[in-house]
């Protein structure tokens, strides 16, 4: 892998780590990483006191307002693709309580594994929702441009999966990502 692709990648996964996938259009200066560092310690802190909200007035109050409906502003295929990747992160868990939602793609290989996978065949990934969110990103050459667009909102999937993402990082308990099973269906849970 050369040296910017490793670089793009790793700036991938900080985002992932750092919510900034919950921003429409994040800011890339050292200022902000702090900002928004600092904004999921905050909203961290703030979902463990006061009353418990539904999932739905989380997202309302939470820069994941922005990110609401994320499949909306896809047609055809591309909305159904984007519709795919939500139901089946929801219905399998595979992004709950420890796991990271790139589990749901790369299952149980860790990222440096992951990334050096074949596509198909013997040694290719293994996550719950591999087949789904691979389709949702249209033709690739290898899971590293996967993962780098993995919470790019112009792609199907990217767009369920940085709502997810900034669900889990704002809204962990009432959205019940905080729990070992899939989140709860329903009017509470994300859509």
């Amino acid at each position: 892998m050369s040296s910017r692709a490793k670089t793009v990648f790793a700036a991938s996964i900080l985002a992932l780590s750092l919510g900034l996938g919950c921003k429409a259009k994040p800011d890339t200066s050292s200022g902000a990483q702090t900002a928004a560092t600092s904004t999921a310690v905050s909203s961290a802190l703030a979902k463990d006191s006061g009353p418990l909200k539904s999932c739905a007035e989380c997202e309302s109050a939470s820069a994941c307002s922005e990110l609401k409906d994320p499949c909306q502003k896809f047609k055809g295929d591309e909305a159904k693709q984007c519709e795919a990747v939500k139901e089946c992160v929801q219905r399998t868990g595979c992004g709950q309580a420890d796991h990271t939602f790139t589990s749901c793609y790369c299952g149980e290989l860790g990222t440096a594994k992951c990334l050096e996978a074949p596509l198909s065949g013997n040694g290719a990934t293994a996550g719950a929702c591999r087949d789904v969110i691979a389709a949702s990103y249209g033709a690739l050459k290898n899971n590293t441009e996967l993962l780098t667009r993995f919470i790019e909102t112009e792609y199907p999937g990217g767009a369920a999966l940085a709502r997810l993402n900034c669900l889990k990082l704002n809204c962990q308990r009432e959205c019940s990502f905080d729990k070992k099973g899939p989140a709860l269906a329903g009017p509470a849970a994300p859509k």
